[in-house]
């Protein structure tokens, strides 16, 4: 059996009341599992085209390197 003040271990005889509790709409903090998303943050945003410009680029330079890679190992 543990105490009412054991907060490291559980048991059948908690009261119902603690297991029920849900927190109200009212809190400040969001709650695990919903996220949101980077581009809706202004600061992301404002970052969003350098972002796409970049990741393009380095999309096409790994495939050169990979097809160059394969190239040279065909050759041997």
């Amino acid at each position: 059996m543990c105490t009412l003040g054991d907060l490291l271990e559980t048991s059948l005889d908690v009261p119902e009341t603690i297991l029920e509790e849900e927190p109200s709409p009212t809190d400040a903090e969001p709650s695990v599992g919903k996220h949101i998303p980077l581009r809706s943050i202004n600061a992301v945003a404002a970052h969003v085209p350098s972002i796409e410009s970049a990741r393009s680029k380095i999309t096409s330079e790994m495939e050169s390197m990979v097809l160059e890679g394969l190239a040279q190992v065909a050759s041997h």
